[in-house]
């Protein structure tokens, strides 16, 4: 008592922690037995108060170095061996019967004395998983391993491939928590239906290369460690779609963040202290309404690619201001005139804040990249005025321009003087199918117009399908003359102006092709009340016609 003996040496309190047994009367003891190291517990020390600290705990029974029991024969154990061993008393290695069955700690304490396939293992998942290794150098020694409880096994990915042949022992079914898994070999270890868990150990480059699988598998990875400090290269969707499994890294990390919106910037990193740097994807405009806020995190801004235009609509002064900001366009940049005129006839020119744009013939389209919603629309004669009253655009002033093309696939036709092809267009479609078809037929008929095609090419098109007998359900010239004369007209016509028609008709005077365009003519010179049927003063001519183009 009081004096370090050599069993003192094999006590410990855990694995790799001697456990320090001055014992006195006063002193509690304890600790177990080990000879590995205290990997493997081989019967606890006494630890109790006035206890012996070389005796086994109190709990042991039938044991010659346990407690005493009335009736019960102390027997000398070949774990007692082990500690007279420890000793340093020369005596046998074992005593015979040897055990055929056990736990993980009887089996490897016995080892010398066992047969081959002369023991059955019965014992906690966590015994078996720690001792793993020793049990596959220890294998032909085994007959089956039996576990007292339905915890997971935790091993290593290296052990659960070379330690196979000791899990097919396994007698019942068993779940494995595998760690040290490699990011791009998670999902194939998962097919197998043992494994439960993994734990992710790999650099942040294949982190992020298999970074949407890894998230689809959230639910089955106990842990993430990255092995590197290179930020993890991510875009912007992903920082959202896979945060499930990005939470789940417990290591130090960092992300690059590409494909930001210019509005989201300042929110991802306020919010999000992982996010080391962002690249911007964005339209010109976009850019700009958020030009003053990008400027408080520029040092966290790698690169701005702008998807439609590199004319920036901006001051001098902004210039100067901004200019760490801009000098991280890719591409670089312009400065965007405030006035501009096409230069080349049917021109297509995408829009920057601000701007008075005027084409010199031809039809042409100007693009906004926000939706139509966005504008008010107000036009007199061939000059339009836009207004954006919820982005960047501020008011748009168009001189000569037909289309213009919002995102979203919808554009506006604003070419309703006589003559111009949206004009035209809803003519022919208010004389051949009545004015409420004009939205149906507007954008196939106004891409024919813009293709060249006159009145009469077009009249024989509709003709050629059929389409105004399919409307009114009969093919005869009178039912014809009467559909058409009304749309035009705004009555049905009297007896002697539907003869002479329907008898031109008959007697091949006219085709219907060449009286639907002679109809369509007088709506376009103003005769009848076609004009007012679609509201062409009111509507029209003051906002123009929204559509979708077609393909």
């Amino acid at each position: 008592y009081g004096v370090v003996s050599s069993l003192d040496l094999y006590t410990y309190a855990s694995a790799g922690l001697l456990q320090a047994n001055l014992g006195n009367s006063s002193q509690t003891a304890g600790g177990y037995f080990s000879i590995n190291g205290g990997v493997t517990n081989l019967n606890n020390m006494d630890a109790a108060a006035n206890g012996d600290p070389i005796d086994w705990a109190s709990s042991v029974r039938g044991d010659s170095f346990g407690s005493g029991t009335s009736g019960v024969a102390g027997l000398l154990t070949n774990t007692d061996l082990l500690v007279l061993q420890a000793m340093g008393f020369n005596v046998p290695t074992a005593i015979g019967p040897y055990p055929s069955s056990g736990s993980v700690a009887v089996f490897l304490a016995n080892l010398s004395n066992i047969a081959t396939s002369g023991f059955s293992i019965s014992d906690t998942a966590t015994n078996v998983a720690v001792n793993i290794d020793s049990l596959k150098q220890n294998l032909g020694k085994l007959s089956s391993i039996a576990l007292t409880d339905s915890n997971a096994l935790s091993i290593t990915s290296i052990q659960f491939s070379a330690d196979v042949a000791v899990l097919g022992l396994i007698s019942q079914n068993y779940s494995l928590n595998v760690t040290g898994v490699s990011a791009g070999s998670a999902s194939t270890l998962l097919t197998n239906s043992h494994v439960s868990k993994v734990g992710i150990t790999d650099s942040s480059t294949n982190i992020a290369s298999n970074l949407d699988t890894l998230s689809g598998l959230a639910s089955k990875i106990s842990a993430i460690a990255i092995t590197d400090s290179t930020p993890m290269s991510i875009n912007a969707t992903q920082l959202t779609a896979d945060a499930g499994v990005l939470a789940e890294i417990n290591s130090a990390y960092s992300l690059a963040v590409s494909g930001v919106a210019a509005a989201n910037v300042n929110t991802i990193i306020s919010t999000n202290t992982h996010v080391n740097s962002v690249s911007i994807t964005d339209t010109n405009v976009n850019f700009l309404s958020n030009l003053n806020a990008l400027n408080s995190n520029v040092s966290h801004i790698s690169s701005i690619t702008l998807t439609d235009s590199n004319a920036l609509a901006i001051t001098p002064t902004q210039q100067a201001a901004d200019s760490q900001l801009l000098s991280k366009i890719v591409g670089g940049y312009t400065i965007a005139p405030n006035t501009v005129t096409l230069q080349s006839l049917g021109s297509t020119y995408i829009a920057s804040p601000n701007q008075t744009i005027s084409g010199t013939g031809g039809i042409n389209s100007v693009v906004f990249s926000e939706p139509s919603s966005n504008f008010t629309v107000s036009i007199t004669g061939s000059s339009a005025t836009l207004v954006d009253t919820i982005g960047g655009y501020g008011t748009e002033n168009l001189n000569n321009i037909q289309r213009v093309k919002f995102s979203g696939g919808t554009a506006i036709a604003l070419d309703f003087q006589p003559g111009q092809d949206g004009f035209l267009t809803v003519m022919i479609i208010g004389t051949a199918f009545g004015a409420d078809k004009v939205s149906n037929y507007f954008a196939p008929g106004v891409s024919l117009y813009d293709a060249g095609q006159t009145n009469l090419q077009i009249a024989a098109l509709i003709e050629q399908l059929g389409l105004i007998e399919t409307q009114i359900g009969s093919t005869s010239n009178k039912a014809w003359v009467d559909f058409v004369y009304q749309n035009v007209i705004g009555v049905p016509p009297d007896t002697t102006a539907e003869a002479t028609y329907v008898n031109a008709l008959n007697s091949g005077t006219y085709t219907k092709a060449g009286l639907l365009a002679l109809a369509a003519g007088v709506a376009d010179a103003g005769g009848g009340t076609l004009a007012t049927q679609i509201n062409l003063v009111g509507t029209l001519q003051a906002h123009g016609l929204s559509y979708t183009p077609v393909a």
